[in-house]
């Protein structure tokens, strides 16, 4: 008896795990007009003081549907723009993309 329920609790916990994760930011994109949009300014519209290095990292999960638009958009007090986008193709293949003032980096 105790080897199944034992069983059980393993199974149950494949289970658990196995549903896709449902926390962090879910951001209104394409779908949505422009008012309605996820937007996070974290500058408050100033510049940002940075060193001469400067590093950028942060963790990304895809739900699963449609993926297009932009994740990230960096303008720096020169104008140049760097930003991780998300395109399709004619096929709606969906890739991620790479622009650094309007240089496209496949990834």
């Amino acid at each position: 008896m105790r080897k199944i329920i034992l069983l059980f609790f393993i199974f149950l916990s494949f289970f658990l795990n196995a549903h896709e994760p449902n926390y962090g930011l879910y951001f209104k994109s394409h779908k949505y007009m422009g008012a309605e949009r996820t937007a996070l300014v974290l500058n408050n519209n100033k510049p940002f003081r940075l060193n001469k290095e400067f590093i950028l990292s942060f963790d990304m999960s895809l739900r699963n549907g449609f993926i297009f638009g932009t994740v990230f958009k960096i303008i720096s007090d020169m104008q140049d723009v760097i930003s991780l986008n998300f395109i399709a193709d004619e096929k709606s293949n969906q890739y991620p993309i790479l622009s650094i003032t309007n240089i496209l980096y496949s990834l």
